[in-house]
């Protein structure tokens, strides 16, 4: 469902408040658990200018969590531009680490790979695929 929204929302780059709430809708109506976007403003709006604010309320009082992208403009202090309560804004980063996990396939075959996963992980730190 969310390659179906973000193609739908826009194929040029510029996202139209109806289409982003088109998109919510038919997501709604679809059923879907999650919403994930990766669209933003320059800057914050009021949340009753702010289609994507709307729409993930919409989608919060469905019983849908929003995930969206913190903004687009950044990174920079303030660079934030979705700021609604009722949605997770999420931000991307980095690090100068790499964390390896031991992954074991159905033939015991081991592949150390490279991960994020931060958790303590049952079978001594190994994946069972």
């Amino acid at each position: 469902m969310q390659t179906k929204m973000m193609n739908r929302i826009s194929n040029i780059g510029i996202c139209s408040d109806a289409n982003i709430l088109a998109a919510f809708d038919d997501a709604i109506a679809d059923g879907v658990d999650i919403i994930s976007l990766s669209v933003g403003h320059l800057s914050p709006l009021d949340y009753f200018e702010d289609s994507i604010a709307i729409g993930a309320f919409h989608s919060m009082k469905n019983g849908i969590l929003t995930s969206n992208a913190a903004g687009n403009s950044g990174p920079s202090p303030g660079s934030i531009s979705n700021l609604s309560p009722w949605s997770l804004s999420v931000a991307a980063s980095t690090i100068d680490r790499k964390f390896l996990t031991q992954v074991v396939f159905g033939n015991n075959m081991t592949y150390e790979v490279r991960n994020c996963n931060l958790f303590t992980l049952r079978y001594h730190h190994r994946c069972y695929l």
